[in-house]
């Protein structure tokens, strides 16, 4: 087993130094060990499954790249090398690998129960339209003036004097004496004039209301045959208890 003490770090690397101690050992004849390029302490050489099986492809490491050496000439002979920027390791799942740890088909199986529920929306449409004018109606109408009229009333009447003489020379006899009267008289004058009536104020209100709806749903249960043999029940949100 590799190396662990209290300070180390587990990260993917070093799980995959473990997991390899479980593996098959079957190393690759196609991806030699460079001697002469130097591993990094991160970067453990591990072992992998067969070339070409899934498993290998999803458990194989990043490809260290070369290094690149540069002029020695020119660095006094010693030979530098490029440095390789950290490979991406993708999250590792157990069941990549369901033989490393003990797993068929038979001892772990997924079992999905659906249930249906009523979901509710809302539309909106249009449920009709309100036209609002107006028109004119026409009727006859009637109304009362009282008018006033002059006329000339003529009245004879006896005076007190009669039968007695008057003054000589206070009678004076003359043609074309005429007494002028003017006489008025009102008449109708009927007009039409508009006036306001009424105000009518349109608007829209909103009422609400709720609407029940039901139907039948399904829902799956699981059923167990323990044949008479205690199984805890560990769903979510409930104690655990035994059944039978």
């Amino acid at each position: 087993m590799p190396e662990y003490n209290d300070s180390m770090v587990v990260d993917y690397d070093y799980e995959e130094r473990v997991r390899g101690i479980y593996r098959s050992p079957t190393l690759e004849s196609s991806v030699p060990v460079e001697a002469s390029a130097p591993l990094e302490a991160s970067v453990p050489v591990e072992q992998t499954y067969t070339a070409g099986s899934a498993l290998y492809e999803q458990s194989r490491p990043a490809p260290i790249e070369a290094s690149v050496p540069v002029d020695s000439a020119a660095l006094r002979g010693h030979e530098q090398t490029r440095p390789v920027a950290p490979a991406t390791r993708p999250a590792y799942d157990y069941r990549q690998e369901p033989a490393l740890y003990n797993m068929n088909e038979q001892d772990h199986q997924t079992i999905r129960l659906y249930e249906e529920r009523l979901v509710a929306n809302k539309h909106r449409r249009k449920a009709g339209e309100v036209s609002i004018g107006k028109h004119v109606e026409t009727e006859t109408a009637r109304v009362a003036v009282p008018i006033e009229r002059e006329r000339v009333v003529i009245q004879r009447t006896n005076p007190t004097q009669v039968g007695t003489a008057v003054t000589p020379g206070a009678a004076d006899f003359r043609e074309g004496e005429v007494a002028r009267v003017e006489v008025y008289e009102e008449t109708a004058d009927v007009h039409k004039e508009a006036f306001v009536r009424e105000q009518v104020n349109i608007r829209k209100e909103v009422e609400r209301e709720t609407v029940t709806a039901e139907d039948k749903i399904r829902r799956e249960e699981l059923d167990v045959d323990a044949q008479g043999r205690s199984i805890q029940d560990n769903r979510p949100g409930s104690s655990p208890r035994d059944r039978r």
